[in-house]
């Protein structure tokens, strides 16, 4: 290989080193602040989804609010959310998609005449 084509390369790789320069070690959880974790939270609650699932979809947020606030739900409820009114719709949601998952599965058991 020339030293040209080797310049050109690294040239090629710069923004990826910057990627990974400022990336976190593995395994660690973002650094945030507690008033970052908790306009997160609360930015994820006024979705429609709301916090359904985000034990599952945001980890990184899911595993600082839990090391900062000592659980989730203090965690929510430090961000000024009621926390039972969220457990409520979660379930409500859960149990919707439960229900139409079994459908769907009972569709597709019917034998075709």
């Amino acid at each position: 290989m020339s030293l040209d084509s080797l310049a050109g390369r690294s040239r090629a790789l710069e923004p990826m080193e910057t990627l990974y320069s400022t990336a976190r070690r593995r395994g660690r959880p973002w650094n945030l602040p507690p008033t970052m974790v908790l306009e997160r939270i609360v930015r994820l609650a006024r979705r429609c989804e709301g916090l359904f699932r985000v034990h599952r979809t945001h980890r990184t947020l899911y595993a600082r609010a839990r090391r900062q606030f000592g659980s989730w739900a203090e965690a929510v409820r430090a961000a000024g959310l009621d926390y039972e009114l969220v457990i409520r719709r979660a379930q409500k949601r859960s149990i919707e998609t439960r229900r139409r998952r079994s459908a769907i599965g009972r569709r597709s058991r019917r034998p075709n005449p």
